[in-house]
């Protein structure tokens, strides 16, 4: 029988697959890959953050230290922050359990769930013009 730990971790690893591996203009897909991020850095991302999630999902951590977590597995494997994105829609709702509808709000509004600043460094976006007005990404 799989416990829930391991279903998250399922879950995890088979949306940041099949994000990687869906077609958008602009981004790294199976077909397309960059010279400094590739479709096989977003698979071993994928893996890499899966047990990060499933582990957050059996033990008390906040959202900020499973983000930072995450983004440093991440770092194990490949050089840069591949899989920021979907990190920070993931870690949220691991925290918020099955009670998605109310727990969530719950979660953000937490003092744990602001990210450490180190979970930015190497984000490919980190010099947007996004991120030097959105106070999270500095």
């Amino acid at each position: 029988m799989v416990d829930s730990s391991e279903k998250v971790a399922l879950c995890v690893q088979l949306a940041c697959i099949w994000e990687a591996t869906a077609r958008k203009p602009g981004n790294v897909h199976r077909h397309c890959d960059f010279e400094d991020a590739t479709y096989l850095d977003f698979l071993l991302s994928a893996a890499a953050i899966a047990p990060v999630l499933a582990d957050a999902s059996r033990r008390p951590m906040g959202v900020g230290e499973t983000i930072l977590q995450a983004v440093q597995a991440t770092r194990a494997v490949v050089g840069t922050n591949t899989n920021l994105g979907i990190i920070l829609l993931l870690a949220p709702l691991v925290h918020a359990g099955s009670d998605l509808e109310t727990g969530v709000g719950t979660v953000l509004t937490r003092p744990s769930a602001r990210p450490c600043p180190e979970a930015w460094a190497g984000s490919p976006n980190r010099t947007s013009p996004e991120s030097r007005r959105n106070p999270w990404l500095r």
